[in-house]
């Protein structure tokens, strides 16, 4: 079975269309400041979440997602 992603971790890219959308030339560098902030936070509750569910560390998944990433690496090749 080929492994894919979990849903946020899919939809990171949409993450970082927003926060380059939102990033205009009218924020404060305190405001910028900010919303990586929450866009990190969110990444890593999405983490906790997911390695909760998963039953493991975040460590162990983060890991498992480098295993998966170097798998595919190696086939694309």
């Amino acid at each position: 079975m080929a492994w894919t992603p979990s849903f946020w971790l899919r939809k990171l890219d949409l993450v970082r269309e927003e926060h380059a959308r939102a990033t205009s030339p009218e924020l404060l560098p305190t405001e910028r400041f900010c919303l990586a902030c929450e866009l990190m936070a969110f990444a890593l509750n999405s983490l906790r979440r997911q390695a909760q569910e998963d039953g493991c560390r975040v460590s162990e998944l983060l890991f498992r997602y480098e295993q998966a990433t170097d798998w595919l690496r190696s086939r694309a090749s």
